[in-house]
């Protein structure tokens, strides 16, 4: 059976099956445009792939797939997979966790651009020691502490996920 056909026809497999959330639900409107649009994709990916026999794993990386998408959204997936199509040495249709893998890497590299595009810098006013946008100070034990100062939180609420203050001991002062 060629790679379009197979692919069309465990779409409509999986479209059967419950989820993994529900086992009495099945996939909504929504995920079979999803699903859809993935089993298009996929075909076409694997004519990439002309060797490799996908009739087995097709409907497991279907609804693997399925899965990333929801999560990272479909344009990423697609964008992964089209990552690991040209990646040096990739000579089998990439898996799901092989995908997972590079949308995680895609997002640790959005992350690094946005920390490039929107630097720290100190506010000269704040009260905070030294660099890195710590403060230090004496807790009621009398202890040396260290946190995050209002700069900083700032700064990283401006697009960055809040870090919430923590206390640490200062090793030997």
């Amino acid at each position: 059976m060629e790679h379009n056909q197979a692919a069309q026809s465990l779409a409509g497999w999986i479209v059967q099956q419950p989820n993994e959330s529900s086992r009495e639900s099945t996939l909504s409107a929504g995920q079979l445009s999803t699903l859809e649009q993935l089993t298009e994709f996929m075909a076409q990916m694997a004519g990439r792939y002309p060797n490799q026999d996908m009739g087995a794993a097709a409907p497991n990386y279907l609804f693997d797939y399925n899965r990333l998408a929801l999560k990272h959204g479909l344009s990423k997936v697609k964008t992964a997979m089209l990552n690991l199509r040209i990646k040096p040495g990739q000579r089998f249709f990439p898996s799901p966790d092989e995908t997972a893998q590079e949308l995680e890497s895609m997002a640790a590299n959005e992350r690094a651009d946005a920390l490039k595009a929107n630097p720290y810098v100190p506010d000269p006013e704040c009260t905070h020691v030294g660099g890195g946008g710590w403060r230090r100070f004496l807790d009621k034990d009398g202890d040396y502490c260290v946190s995050r100062c209002s700069c900083w939180l700032r700064w990283k609420s401006s697009g960055q996920p809040a870090v919430a203050d923590h206390k640490a001991r200062a090793a030997g002062e």
